[in-house]
C-alpha cells in the first residue's frame, strides 16, 4: 500500500546563514508505531554530501528516527531535522568547476506542500496520528487489564485443582474406611452364623414342620442377598457410578437391615437349638 508523501523544505542555520533543504517525508500504514521515511530530494542544481545523518542516496537517519517510538510525532521530527541539518548541511550547490557550496540563501523558508496523493485528506495529519496514538494507548490499557484478569483466572484454576485433589484424597480415605468397615461387618456376620443348621435333618428345616427353621432359612437368604448388595454398592462406588453421599446412605441402610436380620436369625437359632 503506497504511503502518504509530504514534500517541502527544512530551514537550517548553517555557518550563520539561512538555508532550505528540500526533503520528502513518507508516512506508511502503521504510523506512529512505524517511523516515517525521510529523504533529501535535491534539485538539479544541488548535490548531496553524505554525513552521519544522510546517506549518499538522500535517505535520512537522524537521532529521532533511530530511537523512534509511539510517543514521537511529526513536530518532533521536524525539530530534529532542523537541528541535524544545521549541524551538518546535507546539500550543496552544484558548480561547473566541481566546487560544492551550500545552496543559495533564502530569507523566508518555503512552506511544506502536500503531494497530489494527499489532497483528498480532509483531516489534518496531526489530528489523525494523535487519534491513532490515543486508540493504540487505549488498546494497550485493555490488553493490560486482560492480562491481569488472565493471571487471576490462572490463580483461581490452581486453587480449584488443589481443592479437587484434597477432595479426591478425602474420598479415597472414606472409601478405604468403608471397605474396612465392610470387611469387619462380614467377619462379624460370619462369626455369628456358625450354627449347626447344616447338620439338622431336612424335615426339621421345612417350614411346614418347624417355623423356626423357616425363619432361619429366610434369614440366611437375606444375609446372602445383603452381602451381594453390599458388594455391588462398593463396586459401583469404585467405578464412580454413584456419589459418596448416596453410597454412604445406602450402605448405612443396608447395615441397619442386616443387623435386624441378624437379630432375627439369632432368635431362630436359639429356638432350633433350645438355647
Amino acid at each position: 500500500m503506497p504511503g502518504l508523501a509530504v514534500r517541502g523544505t527544512i530551514p537550517a542555520q548553517y555557518r550563520g546563514a539561512a538555508f532550505n533543504v528540500p526533503i520528502q517525508i513518507v508516512y506508511y500504514e502503521g504510523y506512529p508505531v512505524r517511523p516515517p521515511v525521510v529523504q533529501v530530494t535535491p534539485t538539479p542544481d544541488m548535490v548531496i554530501k553524505a554525513n552521519q545523518f544522510v546517506r549518499e542516496d538522500g535517505l535520512v537517519s537522524s537521532d529521532l528516527l533511530k530511537r523512534w517510538s509511539v510517543q514521537c510525532n511529526s513536530k518532533l521530527l521536524i525539530e530534529d531535522l532542523i537541528a541535524a541539518f544545521s549541524f551538518k548541511m546535507p546539500v550543496f550547490a552544484r558548480t561547473s568547476a566541481g566546487n560544492n557550496n551550500p545552496p543559495a540563501v533564502i530569507n523566508r523558508p518555503q512552506q511544506f506542500v502536500q503531494s497530489p496523493q494527499s489532497t483528498n485528506l480532509a483531516v489534518p495529519l496531526r489530528e489523525q496520528y494523535e487519534t491513532k496514538a490515543s486508540e493504540l494507548i487505549s488498546e494497550l490499557e485493555v490488553l493490560a487489564k486482560d492480562r491481569v484478569a488472565l493471571m487471576n483466572s490462572a490463580d483461581s484454576v490452581k486453587q480449584v485443582k488443589s481443592m479437587l485433589r484434597e477432595e479426591q484424597y478425602q474420598a479415597n480415605s472414606r472409601y478405604s474406611a468403608l471397605e474396612q468397615a465392610k470387611n469387619a461387618t462380614f467377619q462379624w456376620v460370619s462369626a455369628n452364623s456358625a450354627v449347626e443348621a447344616a447338620t439338622m435333618p431336612l424335615n426339621q428345616l421345612l417350614p411346614a414342620e418347624n417355623l423356626a427353621s423357616a425363619s432361619l432359612l429366610q434369614s440366611l437368604a437375606c444375609e446372602q442377598a445383603y452381602e451381594e448388595t453390599a458388594n455391588a454398592l462398593v463396586e459401583g462406588f469404585g467405578l464412580s457410578r454413584c456419589s459418596t453421599e448416596v453410597f454412604i446412605r445406602a450402605l448405612k441402610g443396608l447395615y441397619r437391615d442386616l443387623f435386624l436380620e441378624l437379630q432375627r436369625k439369632t432368635k431362630a437359632v436359639q429356638q432350633l437349638t433350645g438355647r
